[in-house]
């Protein structure tokens, strides 16, 4: 974050900084060659005193304002980000696996799991993608036509989710709705049949964590 310039107070403030900087470096030069001008202009710094308060307080107040939104959406995004993990972590660890022929000899997932544990990571990423493009204008451009044919051509959508997702009747804004669906209903398909080792009670915590994160990116979007 400390790294960061884009979209930081400085990268948006620099210029009008500067100018302000050439413009009382000017007056100083003014002060130096026409000292009476000092008492001309003593109307300004009255006016500037009195001005300076409320200044101080306006920007002050939105910026502690700004900051705590930021703050917000910051935790919210980090709380969704560790509940997604615990999705994949949980998945990782219950696929099933091929029994090794000596126990010297790690495991492996079996063929049908590894599809399996593939294809939650691409909806994991589908569904960040999808999420954080509904809430900042820098990532909007996604949700386009042209973005989503993108996100086909990339190989992180399949013709196939790229038509399902653009056909539904709900807004762009909305999609990664879908995408989570997707990833419960993959989840309990892949439960049922077997890939996925695990009783209700795995079923129920896997979906907590998703109400979760329901919960989560519904939060940010209340905070914007």
């Amino acid at each position: 974050l400390w790294r960061q310039w884009r979209g930081t107070v400085f990268s948006e403030t620099w210029k009008s900084g500067l100018l302000n900087m050439a413009l009382a470096t000017f007056v100083v030069f003014l002060y130096g060659l026409y000292p009476q001008l000092k008492d001309k202009l003593q109307g300004f710094s009255i006016l500037w005193g009195q001005l300076l308060s409320v200044t101080t307080f306006t920007l002050t107040f939105f910026l502690n304002q700004s900051y705590g939104l930021w703050r917000k959406c910051y935790d919210y995004s980090r709380r969704l980000q560790g509940r997604l993990n615990d999705l994949g972590m949980t998945c990782a660890a219950h696929a099933t696996r091929d029994k090794p022929s000596r126990p010297d000899i790690p495991s492996t997932y079996t063929a049908q799991s590894r599809q399996v544990l593939e294809l939650v990571s691409r909806y994991v990423r589908v569904f960040n993608l999808l999420t954080y493009a509904s809430f900042t204008r820098s990532h909007r451009p996604i949700l386009t036509p042209r973005g989503m044919r993108r996100l086909v051509e990339r190989g992180i959508l399949t013709p196939k989710e790229h038509e399902i997702l653009t056909d539904a009747e709900v807004p762009a804004t909305q999609r990664h709705n879908a995408v989570l669906v997707w990833l419960i209903r993959l989840f309990l398909e892949a439960r049922q049949t077997g890939v996925f080792e695990g009783g209700m009670g795995f079923e129920q915590q896997f979906m907590e964590k998703c109400h979760v994160i329901r919960g989560q990116y519904g939060a940010i979007g209340d905070e914007l």
